[in-house]
């Protein structure tokens, strides 16, 4: 049974997408959701260590003896402070590390709301990647929410390892796990000159599988004369459909 909490719910749910299953937990009264949540997942192997200074440089150790993402996670306030020590480690030693700081409501910071500090972006330079995640209450907040995870994830193992950090603000204490299944949740892909082949074939063969292939460009300030004859001989070869904006500038010849 899993957390009402939809943000954390995403979270979970993108771990598994991503292979991530290995967790450290400094359990505290706001990261309860996540913590029970993947605890009673047979998934995940989580780790118990109550001071999260220890726990930052136990994921570290854990991290390089496993040559694989792993997640800390802690409660809010100056429990996220103690994970600063390890997470400076990390940057510097390129040491992929989720880090999870749980937040309380955003709307209540600076109103001498008891145990709340500024959470959002604390790590600043020390981090690949930081993200605020949003309360989520309807579609919209669920894909904005979807979109901040994956974009953290992503950056693990972009141009190089290291930590990123998502914030989990809620409004409230929530202990009730009442959910059975976790949400469907879509897993982003970078597809650029340094993925696998393998990605690249799958893709490929999603296209020749595509009844038709519709191209969507937004603006950009400069388009090379390679990348307009690649798209020519792109919408030939596959009888394609390009949608643009007026500042695209890609408009060439049969294109």
């Amino acid at each position: 049974m899993y957390t009402e909490l939809k943000s954390y719910q995403i979270i979970i749910a993108l771990l598994k997408k991503y292979g991530i299953s290995h967790c450290v937990l400094s359990a505290g009264s706001r990261n309860v959701p996540f913590v029970h949540s993947i605890e009673e997942d047979p998934y995940f192997h989580c780790y118990s260590v109550v001071d999260e200074r220890s726990a930052g440089y136990f994921a570290m150790g854990l991290a390089q003896e496993l040559h694989e993402p792993v997640v800390i996670s802690c409660t809010s306030s100056t429990a996220t402070c103690n994970y600063w020590p390890a997470v400076a480690a990390a940057f510097y030693q390129n040491v992929p590390i989720v880090v999870l700081t749980s937040d309380r409501n955003p709307a209540m910071l600076k109103q001498r709301e008891d145990q709340m500090i500024d959470q959002v972006g604390m790590y600043d330079r020390h981090v690949k990647k930081s993200v605020n995640l949003p309360i989520v209450n309807d579609h919209d907040d669920f894909i904005f929410c979807q979109r901040l995870v994956n974009e953290a994830f992503l950056e693990l193992d972009h141009h190089g390892t290291g930590p990123v950090h998502i914030n989990v603000p809620m409004k409230a204490y929530n202990n009730s796990f009442n959910v059975k299944k976790l949400p469907e949740v879509v897993r982003f892909e970078r597809l650029d000159k340094l993925a696998e082949k393998t990605l690249w074939d799958r893709k490929i063969e999603q296209l020749k599988n595509a009844k038709r292939i519709l191209v969507v460009c937004g603006q950009m300030s400069h388009v090379s004369e390679q990348l307009k004859t690649s798209l020519e001989r792109f919408f030939e070869k596959f009888n394609a459909t390009l949608t643009m904006e007026y500042m695209a500038n890609i408009y060439s010849g049969g294109v």
